[in-house]
C-alpha cells in the first residue's frame, strides 16, 4: 500500500514539475518579445527564470521515468524556483501574471509547495522504491 502511495505521490511531483516548466516556458516566449522595454535586472531574472524552468524540465522528466539523479535534480530545481520566485514575483522585479496585492500569499504559497515536495523527495528515497519493486 505504501509502495503505491509513494510512487504516485512522486508521479504527481514530476507532473507538476514538467507543468510548471512548460508554462514558464510560455510565459517566457510571450516576455522575450519585449525583453528591450525591461531593465538589465529585469531581463537577467528573466533569463535566469529560463534557466530553472529548464532544470525544473530535467527534473521532472528524469523523476518520472523514475532515474536515480531525479529526485536530486527535482529538489535543488524547486530550490531555486522558490528562491528566485521572492525576487520576481514577490518583490516584484520581474513581470508576473499576478496582482500585486496577491504576490506575497501567492510567493508564500509556492515556498509552501517547494518546501513539501523538497521533503517528499528527500524522504521517500529512491532505493526504497526500487527494492520494493524489485521484490514484487
Amino acid at each position: 500500500m505504501s509502495f503505491m502511495f509513494i510512487r504516485v505521490i512522486s508521479r504527481v511531483i514530476a507532473f507538476l514539475l514538467i507543468a510548471e516548466s512548460l508554462f514558464g516556458a510560455l510565459n517566457f516566449t510571450q516576455l522575450i518579445s519585449q525583453i528591450g522595454i525591461y531593465t538589465p535586472l529585469t531581463i537577467a531574472l528573466i533569463l535566469v527564470r529560463a534557466v530553472v524552468n529548464a532544470f525544473l524540465f530535467t527534473g521532472g522528466w528524469t523523476l518520472a521515468n523514475r532515474r536515480p539523479q531525479g529526485p536530486a535534480l527535482a529538489r535543488y530545481a524547486l530550490a531555486a524556483s522558490a528562491v528566485l520566485t521572492v525576487f520576481d514575483v514577490g518583490l516584484n522585479l520581474a513581470p508576473t501574471m499576478v496582482y500585486p496585492w496577491w504576490r506575497w500569499q501567492v510567493t508564500l504559497g509556492y515556498f509552501i509547495y517547494a518546501v513539501i515536495c523538497i521533503w517528499i523527495l528527500k524522504y521517500t528515497g529512491y532505493r526504497s522504491i526500487d527494492a520494493m519493486d524489485s521484490n514484487a
